[in-house]
C-alpha cells in the first residue's frame, strides 16, 4: 500500500537514520526537562514526605510527573524525526545548511510563544526565554 489509488500522494514516511532520531530525541528531551524541573522537584519532595513507596506511586503527583515525562519524550522523538525528514527531503548536505534549516524551524515554531510571552506574561525575562526556548 505504497500509493493511494488515483492519487499522486505517497504514504511512505521519509527515511531518517535511527541514530539521528536517537540523538535528536536525547537532546530535545534534555532541553525540555529544564522546563519540567519545577514539576519534578515538587514530585521529589512529595516522595520524601510519603510514608511508603506504594502510597507515592498511587498519588496524583507521580501520575502527573510520569505523564509529563512520557509526553515530553514522545514529543521529542516526533520532533527529531520531523527535522531529520525535513533535512533529507530538502537535500541539505552541509552542516551549515542543516544549521540554517534548524534555525528556521526553531524560529517558526517559537514565534507564537515569544509573541505571547512578551505581550501577555508579566514574568522575568529569563523565565520567558527558558519557556520559549524549550517549548519549540
Amino acid at each position: 500500500m505504497d500509493e493511494i489509488p488515483n492519487s499522486n500522494i505517497s504514504t511512505d514516511l521519509p527515511p531518517v537514520k535511527p541514530s539521528a532520531i536517537a540523538l535528536g530525541t536525547v537532546y530535545s528531551h534534555a532541553i525540555s526537562l529544564a522546563v519540567l524541573t519545577p514539576l519534578f522537584g515538587d514530585t521529589y519532595s512529595r516522595a520524601q514526605q510519603a510514608n511508603t513507596k506504594e502510597e507515592f506511586f498511587k498519588s496524583r503527583e507521580a501520575a502527573s510527573a510520569a505523564a509529563a515525562w512520557g509526553s515530553s519524550l514522545a514529543g521529542s522523538a516526533v520532533q527529531a524525526y520531523g527535522v531529520g525528514a525535513l533535512i533529507n527531503a530538502t537535500g541539505t548536505l552541509s552542516q551549515k545548511g542543516a544549521a540554517y534549516l534548524g534555525a528556521l524551524v526553531f524560529f517558526a515554531t517559537s514565534a507564537p510563544s515569544v509573541s505571547h510571552s512578551i505581550s501577555r506574561t508579566p514574568s522575568p525575562q529569563s523565565l520567558q526565554l527558558r519557556k520559549t526556548t524549550c517549548a519549540s
